[in-house]
């Protein structure tokens, strides 16, 4: 199950994790003005916390299933005063949690306290999570349409049909536009008897509506079925033909149709920013043929009432925005107020471990430092790190981009600009790759970190007309942590390889201070009974 954060704090530029921390513990700490865990600024009891003022995203803490919300139209006032705003949106979401060892846990996070809708359909709806919006946009294109003008069909003989054998009424079907035959047609009926245009002329059904189409623009489908296959051009009258947008049948697929400029779709995004999928259906657009997205609350959202549902969320997914929870003595107040409860019958089994045997948490000697060291997975054996420090017990290691000179076309080809890792970044760069049988050169002059063959190595400098200076850098590029001396062994400066696995690391060099502390084994939690669950109001707590 993954975690996340109901708000993710913005830390600047390469932040330690000491610095995470107290960005961390300045939001969720006992800053706030008003709602704090379990007794709030009033002296009651706060069944949860605040997170206050900072107008930005809120999101699930965890994967789950939404099962209950209520989003107000607008804001509410308090009775013995009218410009007192609050809002009593919610969202209620089930978690179900499994220890390794398969040990349940059935909890629930509650969001209080969401914007409205006329709140978030400001600023063109820019704080409508995607969890209920919907995306429209119109065509702009002005690419030639590919397809076929069509006469409307009429069982009249002679109406409508003018002397240049045109009908006064046309549709335009986009290439790609499926039709079926009609068989139900009179004889004496203009594509059957008219000079020049008997046989030329059959009578379809397109979108539920009969049209007389010209066969040379057709392709058979099989049975009565026919596909629009041609364009429309100047001396087959159709110079007035419409302009638009093609229709592909996946990202840079094949074409199967086409939309007329001015026409409104419904649209989703997609991983490539260049298409959006049409909402609903198997056809995609590309995005500089539409215009700017504007996002709207979608159709079946319910207001004002609370609604019981099943919506399957994920950690980390946008819920809603902080709202209006004003009071006379906080005029302009915003927040959310976020809880975590439990009806499990089995939390007190759950909190002692009692199946599992693999506890988690400890019970430690008063006034104990405990030590500040953190786990790591990513030091195992064989991997190549440089040392920075050596300190009595404890050695600065860590990670770098590593550089060599290489002959292009002899040692190195190019590659084209593609995202690599640059100083612990993904980075768009010019790059080579490494030609057959230069691998161990290149290797050793880059310290022997290079995984393999295969990888891509970015421009860094031209030394000379055909020489390179090219780098390889990974995600821990630039990272540096402390470890206990007697688990590596190497000088200050030199790239070592890992004899073993190593599990804790540091932040910062450990001191007397942070020495490690001896836990003692816990004993068992005493059983209580479950305490009541209190319905929650409108209004909030």
């Amino acid at each position: 199950m993954k975690i996340d954060y109901p708000v993710l704090p913005s830390y600047g530029d390469n932040p330690t994790e000491e610095e995470k921390e107290r960005t961390i513990a300045s939001h969720y700490g006992h800053q706030n003005r008003a709602g704090f865990f379990p007794v709030g600024m009033h002296n009651t009891w706060h069944g949860g916390i605040h997170i206050e003022d900072f107008g930005t995203n809120v999101s699930a803490i965890s994967d789950g299933r939404i099962i209950a919300y209520r989003i107000p139209e607008k804001y509410l006032h308090e009775k013995d005063n009218k410009d007192i705003k609050y809002s009593n949106g919610f969202i209620l979401i089930q978690h179900h949690y499994k220890t390794p060892k398969g040990v349940s846990l059935r909890f629930y996070s509650l969001y209080m306290h969401l914007q409205p809708k006329a709140e978030m359909i400001k600023n063109k709806g820019k704080s409508i999570p995607d969890l209920y919006a919907k995306y429209t946009t119109k065509v702009k294109t002005n690419t030639i349409a590919k397809g076929t003008n069509a006469r409307r069909y009429t069982p009249k003989v002679k109406d409508k049909y003018l002397s240049d054998g045109r009908t006064e009424e046309y549709k335009f079907i986009p290439r790609g536009g499926v039709l079926t035959e009609e068989k139900d047609v009179p004889e004496d009926h203009w594509t059957k008897t008219a000079k020049g245009y008997k046989g030329v002329y059959k009578v379809c059904t397109y979108e539920g509506t009969k049209y007389c189409v010209n066969k040379n623009y057709l392709q058979h489908k099989g049975d009565t079925n026919w596909i629009v296959k041609h364009t429309a051009n100047e001396k087959d009258k159709f110079a007035d033909s419409p302009k638009g947008t093609m229709l592909y049948n996946t990202i840079n697929g094949t074409y199967i149709g086409m939309e007329c400029a001015k026409t409104a779709l419904e649209v989703e995004k997609t991983k490539d920013k260049n298409w959006y999928k049409i909402k609903g259906r198997t056809q995609y657009v590309m995005v500089v043929n539409c215009e700017p997205l504007t996002k709207q609350i979608k159709d079946d959202v319910v207001f004002n009432e609370v609604q019981n549902v099943d919506i399957p969320i994920t950690a980390g997914q946008i819920i809603g925005v902080p709202s209006r929870y004003e009071s006379n003595a906080s005029k302009g107040y915003t927040t959310v107020h976020i809880e975590v409860f439990t009806d499990d019958s089995g939390i007190h089994e759950f909190i002692n471990n009692i199946q599992d045997n693999d506890r988690t948490s400890y019970e430690v000697a008063k006034e104990q430092l405990l030590q500040v060291g953190k786990p790591c997975n990513f030091l195992k054996a064989d991997t190549k790190v440089k040392i920075y420090q050596i300190k009595d017990d404890y050695t600065q290691i860590g990670f770098e981009d590593v550089f060599c000179e290489a002959v292009n076309g002899t040692d190195i080809g190019h590659e084209g600009s593609i995202k690599v890792y640059v100083k612990g970044r993904k980075t768009t760069k010019t790059t080579y790759s490494i030609k057959d049988g230069k691998f161990e050169e290149i290797n050793a002059k880059m310290n022997n970190i290079l995984p393999n063959k295969d990888v891509l190595l970015y421009w860094v400098g031209k030394p000379s007309s055909t020489v390179r200076k090219v780098g390889y850098g990974t995600a821990q590029s630039g990272k540096k942590y402390w470890v206990k001396t007697s688990e590596v062994i190497g000088e200050v400066g030199n790239w070592v390889t890992l004899s073993q696995d190593i599990s804790v690391v540091y932040e910062q060099q450990p001191t007397a201070d942070t020495a490690d502390s001896k836990a003692k084994k816990p004993q068992r939690l005493e059983k209580k009974p479950l305490q009541k669950i209190v319905p929650i109001q409108n209004g909030g707590l």
